[in-house]
C-alpha cells in the first residue's frame, strides 16, 4: 500500500512539475527562442531530450535556457515560443507542450486511488479480526454450537 502511495504522489508532483515549466510565466513577457543545442538522457527503454534556447529579450539582452524533458528530438535551429520574467529574464519558459505531464498527473491519481482502496481493505480486515462478534463463515473450522 505505502509504495502505491508514494508512487502515486511522485508521478503527481513530477507531472504537476512538468506541468508548470510549459505554463507562460506570469505577467511575463513574450519572444521567440531558437534551438541552439540538444542535450540527450539516456533512457533505459528510450532517450529524452532537452534543447537549449537562446532568445533576446525586450530590453536587447541575450538569454539561454534549458528547455523541458520531451521524448522526441527536437531540431537546432527550430524556433521554439518563450515566456520570459521582465524583472528577471533568465527565469523563461519553453511553451513547447509539458512533456510528460499528460502520463504522469492521471498515472500518479490511479496509485493513489489503488492506495486508498488497498488502506480501506488493510483496515476492514484489521477490524475484523479485533471484532469478538465477527460472523462465522464456512471453512472457518469452528461450529457456533461448540
Amino acid at each position: 500500500m505505502a509504495i502505491f502511495l508514494a508512487a502515486g504522489i511522485f508521478l503527481l508532483v513530477v507531472g504537476l512539475l512538468r506541468r508548470s515549466e510549459a505554463q507562460p510565466v506570469a505577467d511575463g513577457a513574450r519572444t521567440t527562442g531558437t534551438v541552439v543545442a540538444v542535450r540527450t538522457y539516456a533512457g533505459h527503454r528510450s532517450d529524452s531530450y532537452r534543447a537549449e534556447v537562446r532568445y533576446v529579450t525586450g530590453a536587447g539582452r541575450v538569454e539561454q535556457i534549458l528547455g523541458p524533458s520531451v521524448s522526441s528530438r527536437p531540431a537546432v535551429g527550430t524556433s521554439v515560443p518563450i515566456s520570459y520574467d521582465r524583472a528577471d529574464p533568465g527565469r523563461a519558459h519553453e511553451l513547447i507542450g509539458d512533456g510528460d505531464a499528460w502520463f504522469a498527473i492521471p498515472a500518479g491519481i490511479v496509485f493513489v486511488v489503488i492506495a486508498a482502496g488497498l488502506g480501506v481493505r488493510v483496515v476492514q480486515r484489521r477490524r475484523e479480526a479485533t471484532s469478538g462478534d465477527r460472523a462465522l463463515r464456512p471453512g472457518d473450522g469452528l461450529s457456533r454450537y461448540g
